[in-house]
C-alpha cells in the first residue's frame, strides 16, 4: 500500500478512514478538513520527518479537496 495515498493504518477497516470522514463531515466540512491538512503539511515540510513525504501528503489533501 502507498503510504501517502492509502496508508495501511487507515485502510485496516472495511471503509477507508478518509471516506468515513468525507461522509461524516459532508462536502463543506470535508473541503475545510482537507484544506487544513494541506496547510499543515506544507507548513511542517522540512521541519518534521521526510520533507518529500510531507509535500506528497499536502498534494494528496489538495487532490481530495479538488475532487469535491
Amino acid at each position: 500500500m502507498n503510504q501517502v495515498e492509502h496508508p495501511a493504518h487507515y485502510t485496516a477497516y472495511p471503509v477507508e478512514v478518509i471516506d468515513m470522514i468525507r461522509v461524516i463531515l459532508g462536502p463543506e466540512g470535508f473541503t475545510a478538513y482537507c484544506l487544513g491538512n494541506e496547510i499543515k503539511y506544507r507548513m511542517r515540510q522540512g521541519l518534521k520527518g521526510d520533507p518529500q513525504e510531507d509535500y506528497a501528503k499536502a498534494m494528496q489533501y489538495k487532490k481530495f479537496r479538488e475532487q469535491q
